[in-house]
């Protein structure tokens, strides 16, 4: 190891860089850039150096060019990624001054856009043979900047993006989503050094050349090292005790450093980064992951990184196991419930089992409404019960009083779930942090169960602690009164369905079709006293004492009836539109109309009699009555293991 103090000049001289693939993306935030420009101009101004901090660097003594040498960048990747964009800004920009100079003048800036091009964005070697930019990465395959970079930052760029595709090292490629990374922040500096004031730019030609020659002479210790090994250790140790890098870029580089597979690693690390991007970022996922392993996380994210190292020892299986959850973690998180199942292991199972699982949508609907609630604590619950599941499946379905355990479960598990999170946090304003602990220990019991009997304890301990957080009667009684209904700008609107869908599913258990999250459905939502004119001066005068006392109860759950899309639109045409004139086109035996849910039923038994007066006390008595219902249907829906 070697470290020496250097101006930026003598570490770009006679120089290129390498972003190993353990290296994070670029992710400078506009505050550590304003902060660079408000250093440069403080520098300017007093006619101080500049100190740009410390930067790693290893010999990479196979790829050099010539006299130009190739070294990999362990540490300082953002700030030189940063400064490459800043000088291709002032090379742009100073062209667009040049023309407006004399001769003289025009010499001097083309040699200063000569300087940047030649040794701070593009090298080349003393016999002109070979050109290549000062910031590369020729065999990274992941969606990061390097070769989007590489592109602009040669020689014949002409400050385009192209959208098609483009050389990069003798293949074609698309360089979109490279260019997409980095091309605000060119954007940034671009607009910033070239706006205007008048006809004038505020930047003048003279102010470029000092932000160039503050840069140029800025400082920087350079450590060198000799070896791979020596080079992820140091990243580890500079990077593991700072703020700034999270504990995916450090969990990266300690599998790049463990493991020789690096075309393997990049491969998985490539999905679970893609994964995460779409699911709530890398941090949240390696903390669920490691919920469904260890249960509760260290209370920092260095401790969190040395416990997911020990989670298996098997480096190259840790990360696969990884990788399958982050499929799971961002299917889930997406709604792509069929994808959920697979990934869980349903079509591994044998047929037999699979046919004793019951109706798919009823899993389905357990899934769906966790989602709906808005908590996502369960997601790695849910990875470390089918986990297991799938193994004790395959492990003791032999034993006849096993199987028949064994098979009930996820109906079991899923539906307690279900209710727990629909009476709490679907319609109750439970925060959901209060499971947090629970959940994790549950993760990691379930997961370690090795047989039937541990698996059987974890899910009784589980649900034993669940029952006495649910929330009483009383309280989910006022909330779903108070919350649920149906209007298009309402965010209760799949609650209300799943809670006729929760009745019907009582009273009709093979019939899914009011809430069904895979396959569209013809149900609408129809609402009894109707949101427009009614047409009838009696209750008219009802409907209007209703919206100028409280708009909102026409949308409440008590005035809303699940019918069929058709049905629903025939009621369009009546004239009157009023409740008891609907009751009487739907009970018309004449209009040969079937009624296809006992929730619709049970309305016209036990309200009729009140339509021609239908008000807020009676809508708000069917919503007391639902919640009563669906109160009772859970209640009678205690787990049997």
């Amino acid at each position: 190891m070697e470290a020496n103090k250097k101006t930026l000049s003598g570490i770009f001289e006679n120089k290129c860089f390498d972003i190993p693939i353990y290296q994070r993306g670029y992710d400078w935030k506009k505050v550590n850039r304003d902060s660079l420009m408000q250093d440069i101009e403080y520098c300017i101004d007093k006619k101080e150096k500049l100190f740009l901090g410390t930067v790693i660097l290893r010999k990479n003594k196979d790829d050099d060019i010539g006299v130009i040498e190739n070294y990999k960048i362990v540490d300082g990747q953002q700030r030189l990624t940063t400064l490459t964009l800043m000088f291709l800004v002032l090379k742009e920009s100073m062209k667009l001054r040049q023309q407006d100079q004399d001769p003289q003048q025009q010499i001097k800036t083309s040699q200063r856009i000569a300087m940047l091009s030649n040794r701070y964005l593009c090298v080349l070697d003393q016999n002109m043979d070979a050109i290549r930019p000062v910031l590369h990465g020729a065999t990274y395959k992941s969606k990061e900047i390097k070769d989007g970079l590489s592109y602009v930052c040669n020689l014949d760029w002409d400050g385009s993006f192209p959208t098609k595709k483009v050389d990069v090292n003798g293949k074609k490629r698309h360089l979109t989503q490279e260019f997409n990374r980095f091309r605000g922040v060119y954007a940034e500096f671009f607009n910033q050094f070239n706006r205007m004031e008048g006809d004038e730019y505020f930047y003048k030609l003279e102010d470029l050349v000092d932000i160039y020659d503050v840069l140029v002479t800025a400082e920087l210790i350079e450590i060198t090292v000799e070896t791979e090994k020596e080079a992820l250790y140091l990243f580890e140790v500079v990077n593991a005790r700072g703020k700034d890098l999270e504990i995916a870029d450090l969990l990266k580089n300690f599998f790049f450093s463990e493991l020789k597979a690096w075309d393997k690693v990049e491969e998985h690390w490539g999905v679970i980064i893609e994964n995460a991007r779409d699911s709530g970022g890398i941090s949240k996922l390696l903390k669920f992951f490691y919920h469904t392993r260890k249960g509760r996380k260290g209370s920092s994210n260095r401790e969190l990184y040395q416990e997911l190292k020990n989670i298996n020892t098997n480096y190259m299986v840790l990360l696969k196991d990884i990788r399958e959850f982050s499929v799971f973690f961002k299917n889930i998180k997406n709604g792509d419930l069929k994808a959920v199942l697979e990934n869980l292991g349903f079509n591994l199972y044998s047929r037999s089992l699979a046919t004793h699982l019951g109706n798919r949508k009823d899993i389905y609907t357990s899934i769906q409404l966790l989602r709906d609630s808005g908590v996502t604590q369960s997601n790695h619950l849910i990875f470390s019960f089918f986990s297991t599941f799938k193994k004790l499946s395959h492990d003791g379905v032999s034993l006849t009083n096993d199987y028949a355990l064994l098979k009930r479960y996820p109906k079991i598990f899923l539906r307690t779930l279900e209710n727990f999170h629909y009476i709490n946090y679907g319609v109750g304003d439970r925060r959901g942090n209060e499971i947090d602990e629970i959940y994790q220990e549950a993760s990691k019991d379930i997961y370690n169960s090795k047989n039937i009997n541990e698996f059987k304890s974890c899910l009784k301990d589980l649900y034993a602690k669940l029952k006495p957080l649910r929330n009483k009667r009383a309280v989910f009684v006022d909330n779903f009164i108070s919350k649920l209904g149906y209007n298009k700008s309402k965010q209760f609107n799949s609650l209300t369905l799943y809670s006729f869908h929760k009745i019907e599913r009582e009273h009709n258990r093979n019939d899914f079709v009011l809430y069904d999250p895979i396959n569209s459905t013809d149900v609408s939502r129809d609402h009894w006293a109707d949101q427009s004119d009614t047409y009838d001066v009696a209750y008219e005068i009802i409907r209007t004492k209703m919206k100028d006392s409280d708009e909102s109860i026409l949308d409440n759950i008590g005035n809303i009836l699940p019918l069929n899309v058709d049905l629903n639109a025939s009621l369009g045409g009546l004239n009157p539109k009023t409740p008891e004139a609907k009751y009487r086109h739907l009970i018309d035996p004449n209009n040969h109309i079937v009624l296809e849910y006992s929730i619709q039923s049970k309305f016209f038994t036990d309200y009729s009699q009140y339509f021609p007066i239908w008000d807020e006390v009676h809508i708000k008595d069917r919503a007391k009555s639902l919640a009563n219902e669906i109160f009772d249907i859970i209640e009678n829906e205690p787990p049997n293991i």
